[in-house]
Formats: C-alpha cells, sequence, structure tokens
C-alpha cells in the first residue's frame, strides 16, 4: 500500500551498483560519500555478485576518451557564483532535431560550487542566446541569492556582436548589469576549460544513462537537464565529497525518489469516463527526469510526448526490455460482388463502405450473417448491429 504524501519516505537500501545506476553513473568514489553527503539512500554491502562500477558496460561504452591533462586557475573564485562560465552544446547532428526541436544547451558552471544550469534552445541565434543568458543571470540572483560577478565564455556565434538593427550582444547585456564579462582567445578552447569539461560531463553522464535505458536519441534535451539534475547531487572531489547542491543550498540532497532514469512507469489515468469501473486506471510512459522532488518527467511513446505527473508508480523494467506488441492485423472484408438476389437492400447499403474503411480498420468486424432472427431475440440483435455500424464508423 502507497504511503501517503505527508508521511517521511523511508530510505532506499540498494547495491552499489543500483545506487550508481540511480545517480547517472557516478565514480565509486562518488558513492563511498554518498550515505555522508545525501540522505533518503542506503548503500548495502559491495558482497559477490555487486560488482563496482568499473565493470558498468554502459559506462564503458558510453566515458572512453583521451586523457588530456590540464592546470587548475590561479585566481579561483570566492564564494558561489562569484564566476560562472558558460558554453553552448549541440545536442543533435546536423540536421536532426530533439522530439520537440531543440537542438542546443546553454550551460553554465559555477566555479566555486561545481553546481551546474542548463536549459535547451532551438536555435543558436543571438535573438534566443543573449535572453536565455539573462534569464539564468536572473535565477540565480533570485532562487540562489548570490550576484553573478563574472562571466567567462568564448566568442560563440550566439552571443552575437554588437549591431543597431539586430539588438545587443551578450556581452554588452552583462556589462550594462555590472558584471565583468571575460572572453577566451580566438581558436583557442583550453581556456574555457571549466565550462568544457562540464559541458562534456553533462553530455556523458546523459549519454551513458541513454545506452543503459536503450532511450531514442530524440529525448537528447531531456537526458542533458537529467544529467544535470543527477550532477547536482552527486558527491564531488573537488568539494571533498559534498555536493554542489549542498553548497549553495546548505542542505544535504534528498535521493529517497530517485529511480533509475529509463523505468517503466505506470501513470495514474485522470481522465477516465466516470461510469467505466472496469476500465484499467493507468496509462504507460517511462521516466526520463524529474521536476521535483515528486514531480517527474514522463515520456509516452504512443504519443512521442513529455508529461509532468506526480502520481505515477515505476519497476524495474527498462524501455529496452519492453515486451513487444504484435499489431492486430485487419480483417479484410470482401463486397466486390453482392448480388440482390442474396442479400437486402440494407445489408449491400451498410457493406459497401467496408472496402474504403478497411485499411482504417484495426480490429476484426463482425459478420454480415449468423443473426438470425430464429436464434436472438430482438434486443440482442439490435446489440449486434449497434456494435458492428461502431466498427465500420471507426468508433
Amino acid at each position: 500500500m502507497a504511503a501517503r504524501s505527508s508521511q517521511e519516505k523511508a530510505p532506499q537500501t540498494v547495491t552499489a551498483m543500483r545506487a550508481h545506476q540511480l545517480l547517472g553513473h557516478p565514480s565509486y568514489q562518488a558513492l563511498e560519500h554518498l550515505q555522508d553527503a545525501t540522505t533518503g539512500l542506503k548503500i548495502g554491502t559491495n558482497g559477490k555478485g555487486d560488482p563496482w562500477t568499473d565493470d558498468c558496460v554502459s559506462c564503458i561504452q558510453g566515458k572512453m576518451k583521451e586523457d588530456i591533462s590540464r592546470r587548475p586557475r590561479a585566481d579561483k573564485a570566492c564564494r558561489p557564483f562569484y564566476r560562472i562560465s558558460i558554453d553552448i552544446i549541440q545536442l543533435q547532428e546536423h540536421g536532426a532535431v530533439c522530439y520537440n526541436g531543440d537542438v542546443w544547451a546553454l550551460h553554465a558552471v559555477c566555479e566555486y560550487t561545481k553546481f551546474h544550469e542548463i536549459c535547451t534552445l532551438r536555435s543558436r541565434h543571438k535573438a534566443t542566446v543573449v535572453p536565455a543568458i539573462i534569464r539564468l543571470i536572473n535565477k540565480i540572483e533570485r532562487v540562489y541569492g548570490y550576484q553573478v560577478a563574472i562571466v567567462f565564455m568564448d566568442g560563440d556565434v550566439g552571443y552575437g556582436r554588437a549591431e543597431a538593427h539586430l539588438g545587443s550582444s551578450a556581452q554588452e547585456e552583462l556589462s550594462s548589469a555590472g558584471i565583468k564579462v571575460e572572453m577566451r582567445s580566438p581558436d583557442t578552447p583550453a581556456q574555457l576549460g571549466g565550462a568544457e569539461r562540464a559541458g562534456a560531463v553533462i553530455v556523458t553522464v546523459a549519454r551513458v544513462i541513454r545506452i543503459h535505458a536503450g532511450l531514442p536519441k530524440a529525448l537528447a534535451n531531456e537526458l542533458v537537464c537529467t544529467a544535470v539534475r543527477l550532477l547536482n547531487v552527486t558527491p564531488t572531489k573537488a568539494l571533498e565529497w559534498r555536493t554542489p547542491q549542498e553548497m549553495v543550498t546548505g542542505i544535504r540532497p534528498d535521493l529517497s525518489r530517485l529511480h533509475i532514469i529509463g523505468s517503466r512507469g505506470f501513470i495514474l489515468d485522470k481522465h477516465l469516463l466516470r461510469g467505466d469501473k472496469l476500465e484499467k486506471r493507468t496509462f504507460e510512459g517511462f521516466l526520463i527526469g524529474y521536476d521535483a522532488s515528486n514531480i517527474y518527467r514522463v515520456w509516452i511513446p504512443t504519443t512521442n510526448r513529455v508529461i509532468r505527473v506526480r502520481d505515477v508508480r515505476f519497476i524495474d523494467e527498462l524501455y529496452k526490455e519492453k515486451p513487444s506488441t504484435t499489431p492486430v492485423e485487419p480483417r479484410i472484408i470482401e463486397t466486390v460482388h453482392i448480388p440482390e438476389e442474396e442479400y437486402d437492400g440494407d445489408t449491400i447499403v451498410v457493406a459497401q463502405p467496408v472496402r474504403q474503411r478497411q485499411e482504417a480498420i484495426t480490429t476484426p468486424v463482425l459478420p454480415l450473417d449468423h443473426v438470425s432472427e430464429k436464434e436472438y431475440d430482438s434486443d440482442t440483435i439490435a446489440v449486434y448491429h449497434t456494435v458492428r455500424n461502431n466498427q465500420l464508423s471507426g468508433s
């Protein structure tokens, strides 16, 4: 029986590998510090049959890269959001788009807390990117209560140039708000180290959880947002194994309501007819993200839509493990030859449109004959013809 929402959620007791999957495949060092940095999740012993994350095939497939040595900045930030780095990520290959038309993501990372923020965009034009940057700065100031002093970014075309007929550039907008803008030199992406590395981490986490769940690439925009949310509640070595969320808010994140991304979910159907007492009470979808601790983002494959739901029950069955379904072949009704001497006029009138609609019929249509007044009463015959007419009309 489900617990009431007013009751405190009991901590989840999971294996190290399941905790690794719940948090978007972090390192095993992060898992060792998870219980000290968060609440709501308890990791059992790493006994036989519970491999460490080095054996995770999804991580091997999604995280393989070159080893590059980088030196840290000499002038580090001294408080949250004193300096942030921003960058633009391409989510889809040229010509492809996400399920809702998004192609790009604007992300920012705080140098001091390693806290990530992200939003997805449909274009990289200045008219889209610059307002997104301003919204990001406003969110940091109003939601988290910190003033941004320095913004570090590259010369991406999306930030724009100062041209009167095209409006202000990102640099002008930020400078007018009293924010210092640091631009990297042309053709030197290594100077944007923080944002470049953060973007690579976000994409890597999104890639790994997509591979593990078998989700389509068209959900890339949702998965990068989910990756950011998981990274913000994962212990980080640079923060002495505290979480970025705790560094910003002062509160340890509660992980008791986490589920593995891609899990099959049963959502309460609130649009059932009141008189339909015997219909199932749920419809199905797959978890792809979170909007709050008890509000989930669920993808519905049949409509290719993402909805926000609270009343949902998840089971440990990923999208790639969903049972296959075989469509019902429509029954083709031949009505080419209908001799008038064998059928009455009403039968011929009803049967003629069947041939034109047969491609739209997804269930077998009741036959024309086998309803004799000698075997059935008038009420039964009337119900039979009503059902058949509804099938023919697509009701």
